[in-house]
């Protein structure tokens, strides 16, 4: 009989910390042959509150129990039990009334394509990490800056900027391997992870796919399955990132069928995990974004579970930079729409400026750089009231520890590594 695990069967969004007003979801699923057919699944909170049920039905391959918690609810350990004949789980959270303003993790590249000029401050540098490096880099974001999760951007990426010719970042029977040095650093992370207590997502997409046609979503359908296969295994596997990007103004026309296929491939083989998105919303000063983000448009019954739009800080639009009046304008704005359509907002808080004369990507430097007028802090503390976990693109290349083989980013990511450590710690003596 195939027994229930909490490691693989339940899964909390958000996984942690949780604050009272935060929106509790709680994605559980029994895979066939756990219980007979007909048998009763229960999920109970503090076994006093039944939140759902459901009955295992013959043939199918899943059974799934999904309850959503409108406010995660008093502060203080909470246990949650999953019951279904001689089978009974549990999982213990602890909810928050306030905890400090930080970063929750951030995405990692693991070799971002060759003729990428904006990432030539760190792409060659990543691409040639060793399995070993990506596990002390992970420790490092963990131990260091009290980062307990991570998107790996993506799995399958193209190989060159001149080419549609794919490549694997690690050992796929569907596309050829990458040039990086690593053989397979997806497992190097999640087996760190898993050590660590950290959540991950596996991307699935090419970043720089945002207008292909539905058969590339298929193929990607495909990776997410291939991926699972290898990686399900690891209690570190938290969810999916969609990372074909959006302009949540002009969605491509296969954008939301190509969410469908992904959650269908996602259902097939762990439904418990969710779907995450990170969109982009091009909109100028001065126009009402209520116009752009309102709860009735199509993007809302589309089946990912985290809403985590760019904040576009980094972004410099008609040669100057975004302000961070922008962000929390957008944020404030997704949030009522969120808790509408019953969808998790996050927030991805950029971490790097375009430099001016040229498309290279750098760490934060405008705006009085880490804490200013309009400093990296600033970025954070302005969807502060309104996102569930603050995320940033990216770690890699861009928060450095000073002791990195090749140090990605160069002295600038040191820098911003360094002015984080230092408010973590002046934060943790408050």
């Amino acid at each position: 009989m195939n027994a229930l695990k909490t490691s693989r069967d339940i899964r909390l969004v958000p996984p942690g910390p949780i604050l009272e007003r935060d929106p509790l979801e709680i994605r559980c699923q029994l895979p066939a042959g756990c219980v007979p057919a007909g048998t009763a699944a229960e999920l109970w909170l503090d076994d006093r509150e039944l939140l759902c049920s459901a009955t295992v039905q013959p043939g199918a391959p899943f059974t799934a129990l999904n309850a959503w918690l409108p406010k995660a609810g008093k502060a203080g350990a909470h246990t949650l039990s999953l019951k279904a004949g001689t089978q009974h789980v549990k999982v213990s959270f602890t909810t928050m009334h306030e905890r400090a303003c930080q970063l929750d993790g951030g995405f990692i590249m693991l070799g971002p394509p060759d003729g990428r000029a904006a990432t030539d401050g760190f792409r060659d540098i990543l691409k040639a990490w060793t399995e070993d490096d990506w596990r002390i880099y992970i420790r490092r974001m963990h131990d260091d800056l009290c980062m307990d999760c991570i998107i790996i951007n993506a799995a399958v990426q193209l190989a060159n900027m001149d080419s549609l010719r794919l490549c694997a970042h690690y050992p796929s029977k569907l596309y050829p391997k990458s040039n990086i040095a690593a053989d397979d650093p997806i497992e190097a992370i999640l087996s760190e992870a898993d050590a660590l207590g950290m959540h991950v997502f596996l991307g699935v997409g090419n970043n720089y796919g945002g207008h292909a046609a539905l058969s590339a979503w298929r193929e990607d359908a495909h990776v997410l399955k291939e991926l699972y296969a290898r990686y399900g295994c690891h209690s570190s596997l938290y969810g999916w990132y969609a990372a074909r990007e959006c302009n949540m103004m002009h969605l491509h026309e296969n954008y939301l069928p190509g969410l469908e296929l992904l959650r269908e491939a996602a259902d097939q083989v762990a439904p418990c995990l969710p779907l995450m998105i990170s969109p982009y919303i091009l909109c100028p000063e001065g126009q009402q974004l209520e116009k752009h983000i309102r709860p009735e448009d199509p993007v809302w019954q589309a089946p990912f579970q985290i809403f985590m739009p760019q904040d576009m800080i980094g972004l410099r639009w008609q040669s100057a930079p975004v302000p961070v009046r922008m962000s929390r304008e957008m944020h404030r704005t997704a949030y009522a729409v969120c808790r509408f359509n019953q969808k998790h907002l996050w927030a991805n808080c950029e971490a790097f400026d375009f430099l001016p004369d040229r498309e290279l990507l750098v760490p934060r430097y405008h705006g009085g750089g880490f804490d200013g007028e309009e400093g990296y802090l600033q970025q954070l503390r302005a969807v502060e009231p309104y996102a569930e976990k603050r995320m940033t693109f990216m770690l890699s290349g861009f928060f450095t520890p000073p002791d990195t083989p090749g140090l990605p980013g160069g002295a600038a990511a040191v820098s911003q590594y360094e002015h984080y450590l230092n408010y973590l710690n002046r934060s943790k003596e408050a």
